[in-house]
């Protein structure tokens, strides 16, 4: 049985101060998505989307926004107040289409 989809809620700006990532987990993020952790703080600080992402055992959360005008989806956890990026890789269509969604949403009540 497939998982539904999640329940995507809009974030204007999160509020992480501190980012981190395992060194290995970068350069393998790299190799396969060819994104960079270091590029994708930006994606947290304009308007995006997040959903929680089961079955991993620690709480981790799907974000998704924009990079250099590309849609990126961002999984991280946060542990000890900073947020720790797990993986990040091109934005799937339900993913962009959940993206903008929220953003035209927005858009509807008057916020740009």
């Amino acid at each position: 049985m497939a998982k539904p989809p999640p329940n995507f809620v809009l974030v204007e700006e999160a509020a992480f101060c501190e980012f981190e990532w395992d060194e290995d987990k970068r350069e393998g993020n790299w190799n396969t998505h060819e994104v960079d952790f270091e590029d994708v703080k930006e994606v947290f600080r304009h308007p995006h989307v997040v959903a929680p992402s089961y079955g991993y055992g620690e709480s981790r959360w799907t974000a998704v926004g924009l990079l250099d005008d590309v849609e990126i989806t961002v999984v991280f956890t946060i542990r000890d107040e900073r947020c720790r990026l797990i993986s990040a890789r091109r934005a799937r269509h339900y993913e962009r289409n959940a993206y903008y969604e929220a953003i035209h949403k927005r858009s509807k009540k008057g916020q740009n």
